[in-house]
């Protein structure tokens, strides 16, 4: 399912994601760069040095990747996440 309306709210702690069922959901940057499945990221969770200090994290870029999920980047440097519709869809459940 495709999203209406995919908005970086104004401090850029999240997105809010508006769905055709109607259905809204805020995600938030923490959520958002916990779940990135970026290789470096899901490497370092492997290795178990992964940054777990989020708070205060920024969504610095959003841009659409072709018509199935947008990618993020984050001010802790992170971006190269992929964030698939599905996967927005189903972190706002």
């Amino acid at each position: 399912m495709f999203p209406e309306e995919v908005r970086l709210v104004k401090d850029r702690t999240g997105l809010q994601i508006r769905w055709p069922d109607g259905v809204t959901r805020h995600l938030g940057a923490r959520t958002l760069r916990a779940r990135c499945r970026s290789a470096t990221a899901v490497r370092h969770a492997v290795d178990g040095t992964e940054s777990s200090d989020l708070d205060g994290i920024r969504i610095t870029a959003i841009e659409p990747v072709g018509g199935y999920a947008i990618h993020l980047a984050f001010s802790d440097g992170e971006e190269r996440g992929i964030y698939p519709w599905s996967l927005l869809r189903s972190l706002g459940e």
